[in-house]
């Protein structure tokens, strides 16, 4: 059987999983009080630091799944797929607004998407980061084991990386 199964992305931000580190502080402490209150703390830190997300690709039955996966438990729906083409990377621009009540300020940042392309008009999100790199050396291998390029759309012309 020829599949892979790999994570892509947090389903928590890294602040809630920074908070997630006060809540196991806390837990130790009412632990030592209250075994259940303790244990509540401790399984919801469990839950914000194993729950993500993760693509499973089966290339003898030609069916995927992008699914939550949530203490060992998988939300996602199954689809079909005729042909797998190819990872690529674009570069995209997010902007934030903050205000205040008497001012407002915009960030932009440029961050970096990675999609799997089939070989119909479908394409799925695989993961964004903010550098380039990050989604090189987590995509490559995924790459090489499903033999299919990874291109580089960041400049604007495609560019598969070897």
């Amino acid at each position: 059987m020829r599949s892979i199964d790999f994570k892509t992305s947090p389903f928590f931000s890294w602040h809630v999983q920074l908070a997630a580190i006060g809540l196991l502080v806390i837990g130790v402490v009412i632990f030592e009080k209250s075994i259940l209150g303790g244990s509540i703390l401790f399984l919801a830190c469990v839950l914000i630091y194993t729950t993500h997300y993760r693509l499973h690709i089966d290339l003898d039955k030609k069916v995927y799944r992008d699914y939550l996966w949530i203490m060992g438990f998988k939300d996602g729906k199954l689809r079909n797929f005729h042909k797998l083409s190819y990872f690529f990377i674009k570069k995209n621009k997010v902007s934030q607004t903050m205000g205040l009540k008497a001012a407002t300020t915009t960030v932009v940042n440029e961050v970096y998407d990675a999609y799997l392309k089939f070989s119909d008009e479908e394409k799925i999100h695989v993961l964004t980061a903010n550098q380039k790199d990050k989604i090189i050396t987590k995509l490559h291998p995924v790459s090489k084991t499903l033999q299919i390029d990874l291109v580089d759309y960041t400049d604007g012309e495609a560019k598969v990386i070897q």
